[in-house]
Parts: C-alpha cells; sequence; structure tokens
C-alpha cells in the first residue's frame, strides 16, 4: 500500500503542477477566503488533527466529496466544537476521513474541508447547516482541489478499495469488462461509482476547479483543462455537459446558455436526493454561476425570461453506461498502471 500509495501521489502532484501551469482558466487565486470552519492538519501531534474557525484568512484548502452512508461516524454537533478545536484524534476518524487526511498532507495543503465536520449537525433548528450550505457552492468554487471517494457506499468505506474484475475467458486470453468513469452516474452504474448518482454532488464536481476521484479500478483526474484516467478512456469520452464545456460557454450567447441549462437540469434530474426539498439548493451554486454571467433573474430551476420555453419539458430515456474493456492472458497476474 505504501509504494502504491507514493505512486498515486506523485500522479497527482503531476497533475496539480501542469494545470497550475498550463490551464489558465482552472485557477482561482492561489490563495482563497477558507470557509467558515476548516480543519487544520498542521499538528505538532501527526496522529491528530483540529478544527478551526477561521477569520477571514486566505490559504490553500481541499474539500472532501463523498457518501455519508447508513452507518454511524465522528461529526461535529452543539457538544463537540471546543473539544474538536482542541484536536481530533485520527483513530476517531472513519475510514474514509483517515486516507484523505494522508493524500491532503502528501499534496502539501494543510486545511481540509469535510461537511460532517466544519457544519454542525444538529444545530438547533438546523441553524448552522442552512447558513452553511447556502455557502457550500463556493466553498467547492475556490477549493483548491477536490478529493472525490467515487466508489465507496460510506464514510467508513475509505479511498483505496481491491479492485474488482468481470472476467469471460476466451483462450488463451481473459477479457476484464471494467466499469468505467463516467460523467455522471446513471442507475445502471451508481453502483460503480456511487458518489456520482448524488444531487449534491453534481454541483460540487462542477463547481470545483480540479478534481481527484478515487474509483475501485483506477484514480481520475478532472479540470476544467484536461480529463483522464489510469486506462486513457477518459481522456477522450465526450459529455453532452462537462466541467470544460460549462466554463469555457461563451454567456452572451443566450441560444447556447439556454440549451446548456436545461442539460444540467435534465442530468441532475436523474440524480437522487435523501431529502427532495433539497433539490433546488442542490442546484443552486449553479445557478448563481449562470446568474452572475447572465445578469437574468432566477426562479427555481427557470429563467424569467425563457420560463415559457423551459416549461415544455419530457422525460427522455436514461442514458446507457459506459465500460472498458482490457485484455491480457488468462494466467498472468493484472497490474493496475498509476497512468
Amino acid at each position: 500500500m505504501s509504494r502504491g500509495f507514493s505512486a498515486v501521489m506523485d500522479r497527482a502532484r503531476l497533475r496539480l503542477d501542469q494545470c497550475l501551469k498550463r490551464h489558465a482558466g482552472c485557477s482561482p487565486s492561489a490563495d482563497s477566503l477558507l470557509p467558515t470552519r476548516v480543519l487544520d492538519l498542521d499538528s505538532a501531534d501527526p496522529n491528530s488533527i483540529s478544527l478551526r474557525e477561521s477569520q477571514a484568512e486566505r490559504a490553500r484548502y481541499i474539500c472532501l466529496s463523498y457518501c455519508w452512508g447508513r452507518s454511524e461516524f465522528l461529526k461535529t454537533t452543539r457538544e463537540s466544537p471546543e473539544c474538536h478545536k482542541r484536536g481530533i484524534s485520527l483513530a476517531e476518524l472513519p475510514q474514509s476521513f483517515y486516507d484523505a487526511v494522508r493524500i491532503v498532507r502528501a499534496l502539501g495543503v494543510r486545511y481540509f474541508w469535510i461537511d460532517s465536520l466544519c457544519i454542525i449537525q444538529n444545530d438547533v433548528d438546523d441553524a448552522d447547516w442552512k447558513r452553511e450550505s447556502g455557502r457550500m457552492a463556493d466553498v467547492f468554487r475556490t477549493s483548491y482541489l477536490t478529493v472525490a471517494l467515487t466508489w465507496a457506499v460510506s464514510a467508513n468505506d475509505g479511498c483505496f478499495a481491491p479492485p474488482v474484475y468481470r472476467e469471460t475467458h476466451i483462450a488463451p486470453f481473459a477479457m476484464e469488462l471494467v466499469p468505467h468513469f463516467s460523467q455522471q452516474a446513471t442507475v445502471k452504474n451508481s453502483s460503480h461509482f456511487p458518489v456520482l448518482a448524488r444531487g449534491w454532488v453534481y454541483q460540487e464536481c462542477m463547481l470545483s476547479p480540479r478534481i481527484l476521484q478515487f474509483g475501485r479500478q483506477e484514480r481520475l483526474w478532472e479540470c476544467r483543462g484536461h480529463r483522464t484516467c489510469e486506462c486513457g478512456q477518459a481522456s477522450n469520452s465526450v459529455s453532452e455537459m462537462s466541467k470544460d464545456k460549462f466554463h469555457e460557454v461563451t454567456f452572451d450567447d443566450d441560444d447556447y446558455v439556454q440549451c446548456l441549462w436545461r442539460r444540467m437540469v435534465v442530468e441532475h434530474s436523474n440524480l437522487q436526493l435523501t431529502y427532495p426539498t433539497d433539490r433546488p439548493h442542490a442546484l443552486s451554486g449553479l445557478a448563481e454561476e449562470v446568474r452572475r454571467h447572465t445578469k437574468q433573474e432566477y426562479m427555481a430551476g427557470h429563467r424569467r425570461n425563457t420560463l415559457v420555453q423551459d416549461m415544455c419539458w419530457y422525460r427522455p430515456e436514461r442514458p446507457q453506461h459506459t465500460t472498458a474493456v482490457r485484455s491480457r492472458p488468462a494466467k498472468a497476474d493484472l497490474v493496475l498502471g498509476i497512468g
């Protein structure tokens, strides 16, 4: 694991360096305003981190995108902020958080944002969640990087998993069917990429300048200027709606903006939310980004000047998932490259 972890981090640092140096459209200012609370990983004790209330400081920070799951794990509640400010032992963290802290430290970034630890979860009348959820789009939009645990179904699963293959033997070869990263999850492939099937994650991925996704088989790098995975197939994938298309759009082309917004609404409508009433909130960051550029009034999923056209919708068939196929000698061991 140590050698594999080092290789993954070496590749991630290379992608980050290339993005910062070559992609002018990807990088916000090097130092952004910190969210209301962040995890400070710069501790005298390497086995501890702490919760920090920011004071309008500017610094780089990384976000975590993941599935909560049904099992219990450590959160910040009304009773725990002061305790968490004094320190959180890494041993208390669920496996996904523990692995993610290792990743963020390996990338040389001090501050880390995880919603369940940086937002008070049982505040009176959910006051803290209501306040912070309204800022969540900006938290991801101005982050340095988002680490997405795409394969994991809970916070206890971790970032790394032994790959699972489905093989068909055609002597002397074994053909491996590998579920491949798609731009968004569908009903058929959401079991492989459960995070991508979540409604809140859609705008997190679209607004984050850079994402490092951890799948069961491989890792995927995505920024506004480049998209690649270890097998190389993601570099050639084309999606009707993608990060680069959204951020490169000419917002003074009203017809194109209409098509772009409707495509995002269609894609988002297929995604899952624990609370259906969260739907407008889970798309509000993208709506604000479009409103900021077009200066047009936004009305709960529609724009005022296209309201009549936007009401003329229908439900299409769900998109099909994509797969990648690898072949190898039937008796040979498979070694995944960190590409």
